[in-house]
């Protein structure tokens, strides 16, 4: 038992500490400073996110998933605390993405 807890305890740093000074970071101490997240909540956030990264990553959009990122961060708003992503002040920098995911899904 003392083993699992150990993992799960490590997990939960690995997790923290890889989204300290990163996009990850950035983006889910934003939404979560807005949204009031739990530390549950947050985790959830690194790990999505993160994930998105490594889609990227694999489909070679890292430039694109970029260029979605800092077009959320600039121009966010948190409202009644409510994150807002900015998704439609950024259509161009989404399309942009997944039009690339979606070219190279095929290669």
């Amino acid at each position: 038992m003392r083993r699992i807890l150990t993992f799960l305890a490590g997990f939960a740093l690995a997790s923290a500490s890889a989204a300290c000074g990163s996009q990850v970071g950035e983006f889910c101490d934003a939404k979560c400073d807005c949204d009031n997240c739990s530390d549950t909540e947050y985790d959830e956030c690194v790990i999505t996110y993160e994930a998105e990264q490594d889609i990227a990553a694999s489909y070679g959009c890292l430039d694109k998933f970029d260029d979605r990122h800092i077009c959320i961060m600039d121009r966010y708003r948190c409202t009644l605390d409510i994150f807002d992503a900015a998704i439609g002040s950024c259509v161009d920098d989404y399309a942009d993405y997944e039009g690339c995911k979606r070219d190279n899904s095929s290669l």
